[in-house]
């Protein structure tokens, strides 16, 4: 088996200690752009270049990074990801959070307020270490929140079972090919829940009301028929907490600063 890496930066090098572990006897091969000086030991080859990404028709698998869009890399093999990875393999709950701007801090948030009520938290993403190097430390009485970035959920076939879902607005045009694009790639956070999943997501955002009815209904409804609820989370209207000058408030009530 062959295994290929496309894009050796922080997560690629985690993506490789995790092959090197997970499929001990593949043959790895390293591509990236940009030139490689420390390549570690046991690879077969490494691919250099601009079209360093257009060499990879033999391999079995490509583990693609973060930041490179799927349809650049050039292979007969399966086109995969850490984010797919680390959806397939994690034993516990995963809570996804996705947006345009405010991801870390919920993800802090979420963390801190899980771990005030005892529990195991594993932060993974972009605001953490890179999901596969945590792996192996997760048991399924653990939760883990995962930072995801439009560029980690572009082809991810799996959703978390709890997606939330902040204000959307245009960023990364550069890598996407248009605003739309990147919507479509934000919503498979939401796009694979299943029965008993749950989506929570900006109640005033068209982009993050699209996302959360963006659902496979095959896959959601399941044998249960019914899909995965959404949720909009805190308005001054509907009396739950929400954020305004700074502060959390619930209806008329300050609660503490953000």
């Amino acid at each position: 088996m062959k295994v290929a890496i496309a894009g050796y930066d922080v997560e690629g090098r985690a993506t490789y200690d995790y092959a090197r572990q997970v499929w001990p006897a593949a043959e790895i091969v390293i591509a990236d752009e940009r030139r490689i000086t420390d390549v570690p030991p046991g690879v077969v080859d490494v691919l250099t270049g601009p079209d360093a990404f257009a060499q990879l028709g033999d391999a079995d698998i490509v583990m693609r990074t973060p930041g490179l869009a799927p349809w650049r890399i050039e292979t007969d093999g399966t086109v995969w990801s850490a984010t797919n990875e680390f959806f397939a393999r994690c034993p516990a709950p995963i809570i996804g959070v996705t947006g345009t701007k405010g991801k870390g801090t919920t993800v802090s948030l979420i963390a801190a307020m899980l771990q005030a009520l005892g529990r195991t938290v594993h932060v993974v993403g972009n605001i953490g270490q890179p999901a596969l190097a945590q792996l192996g430390q997760i048991s399924p009485d653990d939760v883990v929140v995962y930072e995801l970035s439009s560029f980690q959920l572009w082809d991810a076939e799996r959703s978390p079972q709890v997606a939330v879902v902040l204000m959307i607005e245009p960023d990364h045009l550069d890598k996407h090919v248009n605003f739309a694009e990147y919507v479509d790639a934000k919503a498979n956070i939401r796009r694979h829940q299943r029965p008993g999943d749950v989506c929570i997501y900006h109640p005033s955002n068209p982009y993050a009301a699209q996302i959360a009815e963006s659902l496979d209904t095959d896959v959601a409804r399941g044998s249960l028929g019914t899909p995965p609820p959404a949720y909009r989370y805190g308005t001054p209207d509907d009396g739950m907490v929400y954020v305004k000058d700074g502060a959390f408030w619930q209806g008329e009530r300050r609660l503490c600063a953000t």
